[in-house]
């Protein structure tokens, strides 16, 4: 793991983004593994419409004009509008791996790509390596690979349903920050 800082003060653990050196070897599997997953994913319309992070053809562009756009409608008809704006904390790094296999298995991600996730996922350790001096490994329960080429698709997969919960809404994500926005 290499800590990349976000910004604020560089004493706290808090504002590093732990990101994943992982071998080429690796990498090169992960593109693999990746272009199907993607084109999985899109050719059977997996991932919900709401959803702009990381795809192709989408971006905080798409969300932020359809975000408006909503606006605009609602204001043209003369109602008013409540948004909500949520930004996850450590939401690539929470997740559960166990639910993210489930919902891999159920959008159709199934056999040897599968069981490759599984591996890739579970008997994983870190090392963080700061100022050239490198810890200890400890195993890793949790969380999707920050940095890797797969950890932005795992962890749409495992976000996909969070749109899907919210009635009488509309929903708009960019991977974890999201926007909920109601007329009233």
């Amino acid at each position: 793991i290499f800590p990349l800082s976000k910004g604020g003060s560089r004493t706290s653990p808090a504002n590093y983004r732990p990101l994943s050196l992982t071998s080429h070897v690796i990498k090169i599997f992960e593109r693999v593994i990746k272009k199907y997953v993607v084109e999985h994913l899109e050719s059977n319309s997996v991932l919900n419409v709401n959803q702009h992070g990381f795809r192709s053809k989408r971006g905080t562009i798409t969300q932020l004009l359809e975000h408006y756009d909503t606006i605009l409608d609602a204001l043209c008809m003369g109602s008013n509008v409540d948004v909500i704006y949520l930004d996850f904390a450590k939401a690539f790094d929470k997740v559960d791996h166990e639910l993210l296999l489930a919902k891999t298995y159920n959008c159709g991600i199934q056999g040897k790509i599968h069981k490759w996730l599984e591996t890739f996922l579970k008997n994983r350790t870190q090392s963080v390596i700061v100022d050239g001096a490198l810890s200890s490994p400890l195993n890793v329960l949790s969380g999707v690979p920050q940095g890797t080429v797969l950890g932005h698709i795992l962890f749409l997969i495992m976000a996909n349903d969070l749109s899907l919960s919210c009635k009488y809404t509309n929903i708009s994500c960019f991977a974890d920050d999201t926007r909920i926005l109601a007329t009233i």
